[in-house]
């Protein structure tokens, strides 16, 4: 059942959104480079307080990996037959189903660009996370994702 499902326009909204943050981020390194000091935060604490440094060349890393992510995750994201979902998938709920997996990864995707543009900013201003970075970041990724699965599951259930 690997039906081809297009992308929704909120779909694509995401994907351009996420191409503009990373295009600024790099756009930021490059312009800050200069004036970034050469020993930077590379490791922060539960409390979002730096507690290891490293050379500024490791700001370099960041969106490297996350390019990675965002090549995995989008291949991923053309191959539902992969996919561990919660419901049976029919052939009257695949469409639906496929629709709504896809907006996840859309959304994990810009979730984890906007923490890694937010540590990656952080470190280059010499700034705290906050302590509020790592709960929040984990309550908005994992509520996403059992946000979808809820609709999921819902709608799996109209489905039928």
């Amino acid at each position: 059942m690997d039906k081809k499902v297009p992308f929704t326009k909120m779909q694509k909204i995401i994907e351009v959104l996420i191409a503009a943050v990373f295009l600024g981020i790099v756009i930021f390194l490059i312009v800050r480079w200069s004036n970034i000091p050469i020993r930077i935060a590379s490791h922060f604490g539960l409390t979002g307080k730096p507690n290891i440094w490293s050379n500024k060349i490791s700001l370099i890393f960041l969106p490297i990996v996350y390019l990675f992510i965002y090549i995995l995750l989008t291949a991923v994201s053309f191959f539902p037959s992969v996919w561990n979902l919660p419901v049976k998938l029919t052939e009257e709920n695949c469409e639906i189903i496929y629709i709504e997996t896809r907006n996840m990864i859309c959304f994990i995707k810009l979730i984890i660009l906007i923490a890694f543009s937010w540590i990656t900013i952080s470190s280059a201003l010499q700034r705290p996370l906050g302590v509020l970075f790592m709960p929040a970041f984990l309550i908005v990724m994992f509520g996403g994702i059992t946000l979808t699965i809820v609709r999921i599951m819902q709608k799996s259930k109209v489905k039928k």
